[in-house]
């Protein structure tokens, strides 16, 4: 009976924990294929492969940290970002985990929030990179760049705050600035309609009306201008050149 019993337990238990030592197989047989097909720059191959390793096995933080760099490279930033954060997650949770890899995900993670122009946040996560890893160059190199792009957006926030601000009282004073206007205009109004009056009544006694000319004077004061105007627009297009974009430099396990 007892001998019995020992045999229902071993054969319940090969029940529940082979199918997972299978699945564990295959998912990380899916990850050598999908590592192959990153190597040969197939993203999008290797996404699929590392999906289906995701699938087998939830719990891979290979294959979640694996799967975010093939959507990196596929600038699908968005979600990237969804599989870097799941695969620190996991890491967060395991009581036994590489520094390095800790330090890696956090590196990269810091990339996608910089193709998405989160310098503050990509800054924090190069920030933790450095804690555990400070004598990584190329995560030293993105903080001091991820710095001063934030810098710059700060910068232009206030910029545009400012403007908007300087936009609200020269509507102000615009609309005061009107009001006198049409007070003035309704006088001259008057005045002018008595001046027409007088003109109408001595051009009905010229038997031609001689038309308006342009003196050469004016003429070449308003190609000047024009000349001016365009070399305005032309420094202006300069000064607003756009400058060349830095290289992130990616971390691989």
């Amino acid at each position: 009976m007892t001998k019995r019993l020992a045999i229902i337990v071993f054969l319940l238990t090969s029940l529940i924990v082979l199918p997972s030592i299978m699945m564990a197989q295959n998912s990380r047989s899916l990850l050598r294929r999908g590592n192959s097909f990153y190597e040969d720059k197939k993203y999008k191959e290797a996404e699929i492969n590392y999906r289906k390793a995701v699938e087998k096995d939830t719990s891979s933080v290979r294959a979640q940290y694996n799967l975010g760099n093939s959507l990196y490279k596929q600038d699908n930033y968005k979600e990237a970002l969804q599989h870097y954060q799941s695969a620190l997650q996991k890491v967060a949770n395991r009581k036994i985990i590489k520094p390095s890899s800790m330090a890696k995900t956090l590196h990269n993670l810091g990339n996608t929030m910089m193709k998405s122009n989160q310098y503050k946040e990509a800054a924090d996560a190069y920030k933790q990179s450095l804690r555990i890893n400070p004598q990584d160059q190329d995560t030293r190199y993105n903080l001091a760049y991820a710095l001063q792009k934030l810098k710059q957006q700060q910068q232009q926030d206030k910029n545009k705050k400012g403007n908007d601000k300087d936009k609200d009282k020269n509507k102000d004073g615009k609309n005061d600035k009107n009001k006198n206007q049409d007070k003035k205009d309704d006088k001259k109004d008057k005045q002018d309609q008595k001046k027409d009056q007088k003109n109408d009544q001595k051009q009905q006694q010229q038997n031609q009306q001689q038309p308006n000319k342009l003196s050469k004077d004016d003429a070449q004061r308003m190609l000047d201008a024009l000349k001016n105007d365009e070399k305005k627009t032309l420094d202006k297009l300069r000064k607003q050149k756009a400058k060349a974009a830095a290289v992130y430099i990616e971390k691989d396990w």
